[in-house]
């Protein structure tokens, strides 16, 4: 994960396209949520893809993996709110945060 996020932006120009790319079918996987709410602007599943970008960057940086599990519901939140509304995107993003049970 850091080399793929965080060191990316050292590794040349091949590779920040390659990045760029992955941004932009993040994207496009956001694309669905349109259907559910027409209304949100086209550019908002750029922007979640830049924010969850930006928080993993950081989260690596901060403590790896440990660290991205712990901002999980955040970035569900961060992808589903624009689409579902707050409400339904918090309740998935909660569910993210509690441990799986067995069964």
């Amino acid at each position: 994960a850091e080399a793929v996020i965080v060191e990316v932006h050292a590794a040349g120009e091949q590779a920040l396209r390659r990045h760029e790319d992955s941004l932009a079918q993040l994207a496009g996987l956001l694309e669905p949520g349109y259907e559910l709410a027409p209304d949100t602007l086209p550019i908002a599943s750029e922007a979640i893809a830049g924010a969850i970008d930006a928080l993993l960057y950081d989260a690596i940086r901060a403590g790896g993996g440990p660290r991205v599990r712990a901002i999980a519901p955040t970035l569900a939140y961060i992808a589903l709110s624009p689409f579902t509304g707050p409400e339904v995107a918090s309740e998935v993003a909660n569910d993210l945060g509690q441990p799986r049970r067995r069964g």
